[in-house]
């Protein structure tokens, strides 16, 4: 997936990270996955920052700017898109923009999902990815991890937009990522 010795950092859509002032230190890192629908403009960047290296997307029909991620090396998605039960279980995904990227993306293993479907059955885009970089690189420092609120009420949905709709179990998905990450010791005081 990613080299061992790059730092990296992962930096979710929630309204968690506004008014933190922690834009330089995301892009700071060596590897910044941003996911889905994103703003790095000034208004969002003192606290998201600006740097993306790599995107995470599920293909879905909503997600716009494709063509502004030619840049960007290497797309991941963490749906198995390239299994057609998937591809066509998932009948929000834009076809078109699958087709012309999929070249570029890595997709999460069925392995992976399979395994993540049986403890989150409707898993969000961010944890998705947080599962799989665990199940490939092992437990996951909280302080490289930015922006997941786990659709707590207090934080915006989307920290660039007014969405609020979620089909997700935050629950469930703040359980899994307590199981999933570690915070040094050092932080716990």
């Amino acid at each position: 997936m990613i080299e061992a010795v790059e730092r990296i950092c992962v930096v979710g859509n929630s309204g968690s990270e506004i008014g933190n002032g922690r834009g330089k230190i995301i892009d700071s890192y060596d590897v910044v996955f941003r996911f889905n629908n994103y703003s790095v403009d000034d208004d969002f960047s003192p606290d998201y920052g600006r740097k993306t290296t790599h995107w995470v997307t599920t293909f879905a029909k909503d997600i716009v700017g494709y063509e502004d991620k030619d840049d960007i090396s290497q797309f991941y998605c963490p749906l198995p898109l390239y299994d057609e039960r998937f591809l066509s279980r998932y009948c929000f995904t834009s076809i078109p923009h699958y087709k012309k990227y999929r070249h570029k993306t890595q997709f999460i293993p069925l392995e992976y999902f399979l395994d993540l479907t049986k403890v989150i059955r409707n898993p969000s885009t961010g944890i998705s990815f947080l599962y799989w970089l665990y199940r490939e690189r092992g437990s996951i420092d909280r302080r490289d991890i930015f922006g997941f609120s786990f659709f707590d009420q207090n934080y915006r949905h989307h920290y660039f937009d007014e969405f609020s709709e979620c089909g997700h179990s935050g629950l469930e998905e703040k359980m899994l990522y307590e199981r999933i990450s570690f915070l040094p010791n050092s932080q716990l005081d």
